[in-house]
């Protein structure tokens, strides 16, 4: 009748991640989440998760969201993401073109 718990995580941090490493920003990797479960999010309904960029300093990105029921807030988060060093930046940019290349 309701979501798993492992689910809700995997959605909030696919979101923020898109979140975070929009705008032009480098990129950026979670380094954690914390994901308070509010209510039962049901099955075979739409839900509504939204996040916003709470703020930067320095490399950390903090972020945050929320997963709705209509009015009903079903699950928050709050999250941290590193953006990465340009040594590792170049890993990134590597394994991106390899699958785009992989995939034609």
């Amino acid at each position: 009748y309701a979501m798993t718990g492992g689910v809700t995580p995997l959605i909030f941090d696919e979101i923020l991640a898109r979140l975070a490493n929009t705008s032009g920003r480098h990129w950026a990797r979670t380094a954690y989440l914390h994901v308070n479960y509010r209510a039962p999010a049901p099955l075979g309904v739409g839900l509504l998760v939204g996040g916003e960029l709470a703020g930067q300093e320095g490399r950390k990105r903090f972020l945050r969201g929320g997963m709705y029921h209509g009015d009903l807030l079903v699950a928050d988060v709050d999250g941290l993401w590193i953006e990465l060093k340009p040594e590792q930046t170049q890993n990134v940019s590597l394994a991106v073109g390899r699958g785009a290349e992989e995939g034609s």
